[in-house]
Formats: structure tokens, sequence, C-alpha cells
């Protein structure tokens, strides 16, 4: 939250592209998205494996916040890096949504700074 928190007390706001969900010396994906549909939000990425550490087998982690209500919603484990696609439940959430997206390595002994996969509404 740092890094996203802009402004000066009292007129301070979030900057949502600005929030990190993961980070860690990891590389993250170089372009991702994500658009929404009648129950899930869709996530797609371009898939990095072999730069630096990033690898295949990598571990999405999706995460996609709804501000009017102020829930969360999230998955780790069902996509790996070298898929490029995955799909988030969204649970019956429905308005603006913003998605983020990270991975963590195989072991879970690293990860990768996550990237903002835009602004939505589903």
């Amino acid at each position: 939250m740092r890094k996203a928190i802009t402004g000066v007390y009292p007129d301070i706001s979030l900057s949502w592209p600005d929030v990190q969900i993961s980070g860690g010396g990891m590389p993250s994906v170089p372009v991702a998205a994500a658009t929404g549909g009648a129950d899930s939000i869709l996530f797609t990425w371009d898939d990095n494996a072999g730069t630096g550490t990033a690898r295949s087998s990598d571990i999405a982690v999706l995460v996609a916040y709804f501000p009017a209500v102020k829930q969360a919603v999230f998955e780790i484990n069902s996509r790996r890096r070298g898929d490029g696609i995955a799909k988030l439940k969204t649970h019956g959430y429905t308005g603006e949504v913003h998605t983020w997206i990270g991975f963590i390595s195989e072991d879970g002994k690293d990860a990768a700074d996550s990237v903002y996969a835009g602004w939505l509404t589903v």
C-alpha cells in the first residue's frame, strides 16, 4: 500500500495500478489483461518463461477487488505462467473491479511483483 497512496493528508487517494499484491525477485509478466464475463474474470498474459528465474511452472496468483462492496476474491494454484490464460470466479460479486496477477515459484520460495491487469465492470 505504501507505493499506492498518493496525495497529502487529508487529500489522499489510492493509485490502483500501484497496489502490489505480491512481490519478490522473480520476473513479472510483461503484459497482463483482464476481461469480464457473467460469473468470472478472464486473465491473459504474455508467457515470459525462461527470462531470468521465470519458469512455465510458476503458479499464478489472481486477485480482483470490488471497491463498492470492499470485497476481494483471489485464487492461487489454478494455472501456471506457461498457460497464459486463467479464469477467476467472482462468486456473485458484480460492478467495478480492479485486477492483478502475480506469480510464485512452484516450490513457494520466490515470487514476482504483481502486475495490474486493469479496471473493468462485471
